[in-house]
C-alpha cells in the first residue's frame, strides 16, 4: 500500500512539473534563489498578409525570379521584357491589396487604373520590331503581358483565358527553334498564364471583391507608392549596344488598288471615306485595316470586306458575295444595306452590326474570342423601332452520352 503511494505521489509531483513548463513556456527553469519565475515576454502579433494577395504571390509571382535569370542566359533585352511584364503582375499584387484595403473604385478612379495598367503593357507592345530578330519575344511577351487585364475586365475569366491561344501562335515560333533557354522561358511564361486563368477562376471569377468598409479608393491612389512605377526586380542594366526600337512613326493614311483588293488602311478622324460604285464589283475585295474613328461608305456589290485592327470605325456597306470578316477590332460599327450571307467576328470588342429587314434571317454570324457585340434588327412592323440583340459569347457545356453539348448563358435568355 505504501509503494503504491509513493508512486502515485511521484507521478501527480512529474505532473505539476510538466505543468509549470508549459505555464513558463520553454525558458529553463529559475535557479534556487533567483526569484520568482518571469513568464516570457509576449510579442506583438504582426498582421498577416490578406489571403488572397499570399495566394497570388504564390501563384504567380514566385515564378518570375527564374524566368528572369534564365532570360538573362537568352539575351538583354529577354531580359528587359521578362522585368516588364513583372511589372505589370506585380501591379495586380498591389490592386489585389487595395482590395482588402478600400471600397470599390467609382468610374473616374477605375480609369485612372486602367490608364496605370494599360501603360504598363504599352511598354511591351513599345518593344515590337518587324526588323528585330527577337521580335517574336516581343510579340509573345505583348500577349502574356496583356493577360494581367483581367482585372480591369467586366468578365475577368473570358478575359484572361484568351490570352492562353493567342500566346501559343508566337509562343510555338520560339520554340520551334528549339534553343534550350529559349524553350524554357516560354513554357515557363506559358505556366504563368495557365497559372494566371486557374488564381482568376479560384478567387475572382465574378470580379474584384472590395471592403465596403474600407477606405474611399481615392486615398489609394494619392499614395506615394501609387504615384512611383511599380519596381522591377533587379537586373543587369541593358548594354549600350543594345538600342531600344524606334518609336512608331505614324503611317501615311492610303486607299489604294492591289490585285482585285481596294485597301483603306491608316485613316484616323476621316467621316468621308467612299469606294464607289464605278471601283466596285464581284470579283472585287476590300480591306480595311488599322483605321480610327472614321466612316467607310462601300458603294455597289463586291465580294468581301476583311477588317482589321480597326476603332471606332463605321463601315457602310451594301451586297457582299461571299461575306465579312471582322478581326481585332474595338468599338466598331458595321451597317448592311443589302444582302451579307455572313459575318465572322475574331478576337473584337464591342461591334454593332445593322441588318436590313429583308435579309436579317438569311444571315449567319459566327464569333470567336470576342466580347460586347449586338445585332440590331428591325422590329415586328415598320414602324417599331430597332431592336438590338446581344450575340453571346458565354456558354454552358454539358456532356451528354459522350458528347458535348453547349447553350448560351442564362445571361442571354432574356
Amino acid at each position: 500500500m505504501a509503494d503504491s503511494l509513493t508512486s502515485l505521489v511521484s507521478r501527480l509531483e512529474k505532473a505539476v512539473a510538466t505543468m509549470e513548463k508549459i505555464v513558463v513556456g520553454t525558458s529553463s527553469p529559475a535557479e534556487p534563489g533567483s526569484g520568482p519565475v518571469k513568464a516570457p515576454e509576449a510579442k506583438p502579433l504582426t498582421p498577416s498578409k490578406p489571403i488572397i494577395v499570399a495566394a497570388y504571390e504564390e501563384a504567380l509571382l514566385s515564378k518570375f525570379p527564374a524566368l528572369i535569370e534564365l532570360s538573362a542566359k537568352i539575351d538583354p533585352q529577354v531580359t528587359v521584357v521578362t522585368n516588364l511584364i513583372h511589372s505589370a503582375y506585380t501591379f495586380n499584387s498591389q490592386y489585389l491589396q487595395w482590395s482588402t484595403e478600400y471600397k470599390k473604385p467609382n468610374e473616374e478612379e477605375a480609369k485612372a487604373v486602367q490608364a496605370k495598367v494599360s501603360e504598363i503593357v504599352k511598354k511591351v507592345g513599345d518593344l515590337k520590331d518587324s526588323r528585330n530578330p527577337l521580335n517574336n519575344f516581343f510579340l509573345y511577351s505583348l500577349e502574356v503581358a496583356q493577360s494581367v487585364l483581367w482585372i480591369i475586365s467586366p468578365m475577368p475569366v473570358p478575359t484572361a483565358e484568351s490570352f492562353i491561344e493567342t500566346s501559343s501562335f508566337y509562343g510555338n515560333k520560339i520554340l520551334r527553334e528549339k534553343q534550350e533557354h529559349q524553350v524554357a522561358w516560354v513554357k515557363g511564361f506559358n505556366e504563368v498564364i495557365k497559372a494566371n486563368v486557374a488564381f482568376v477562376k479560384e478567387h475572382c471569377s465574378l470580379g474584384i471583391i472590395w471592403n465596403a468598409n474600407g477606405k474611399n479608393f481615392a486615398e489609394a491612389l494619392n499614395a506615394p507608392q501609387a504615384k512611383e512605377e511599380v519596381k522591377q526586380a533587379p537586373v543587369a542594366k541593358k548594354p549600350e549596344e543594345v538600342k531600344a526600337p524606334a518609336k512608331v512613326v505614324k503611317k501615311e493614311p492610303k486607299k489604294y488598288e492591289r490585285g482585285i483588293s481596294w485597301i483603306f488602311e491608316h485613316y484616323e478622324g476621316v467621316k468621308t471615306l467612299e469606294l464607289p460604285p464605278e471601283e466596285t464589283g464581284m470579283k472585287k475585295a476590300v480591306m480595311i485595316d488599322n483605321c480610327m474613328n472614321s466612316v467607310i461608305q462601300i458603294k455597289g456589290k463586291v465580294k468581301s470586306i476583311i477588317i482589321s485592327g480597326c476603332k471606332g470605325t463605321s463601315i457602310v456597306c451594301q451586297d457582299v458575295v461571299s461575306g465579312i470578316e471582322i478581326i481585332n477590332c474595338q468599338k466598331l460599327q458595321l451597317q448592311s444595306t443589302g444582302k451579307v450571307p455572313s459575318v465572322s467576328i475574331d478576337k473584337t470588342d464591342g461591334v454593332q452590326i445593322y441588318v436590313p429587314r429583308e435579309f436579317f434571317e438569311e444571315m449567319m454570324f459566327s464569333t470567336s474570342k470576342s466580347a460586347d457585340m449586338n445585332i440590331v434588327v428591325p422590329g415586328a412592323k415598320p414602324e417599331d423601332d430597332m431592336v438590338e440583340i446581344p450575340i453571346p459569347h458565354q456558354f454552358v457545356h454539358r456532356i451528354d452520352h459522350g458528347k458535348i453539348k453547349s447553350s448560351p448563358s442564362d445571361l442571354y435568355s432574356h
